[in-house]
């Protein structure tokens, strides 16, 4: 006999008519999802007995916690002396920013 296949985030999603992403953001509390649909998963994943794979949890946690910031700062540097932006010109590549004039 073949044991019953557990169930996937994608099934969650599937019964409930929404994104993974979505049940995904209600499983872990975040923001981004209406109350009444975090609760609709939590209640079918407690249904379906639906277990996050802990392995698969760690992993995308560490791939979470590397993504670059969506919004990058704009900086002026505004200066009257002659050769004023010369220093910040020298390193931008180190410091991860680039000077236009």
């Amino acid at each position: 006999m073949h044991e019953p296949v557990p169930p996937r985030l994608q099934d969650l999603a599937d019964r409930l008519g929404v994104t993974k992403a979505a049940v995904s953001l209600a499983l872990r509390n975040q923001p981004g999802v209406s109350a009444e649909l975090r609760a609709a998963v939590k209640a079918l994943a407690a249904k379906l007995d639906y277990r996050a794979s802990p392995l698969l949890a760690v992993h995308m946690a560490q791939v979470r916690a590397r993504r670059r910031p969506h919004y990058r700062a704009t900086l002026a540097l505004l200066s009257n002396q002659p050769g004023g932006l010369a220093g910040a010109k020298r390193s931008p590549r180190d410091l991860r920013y680039c000077v236009v004039p």
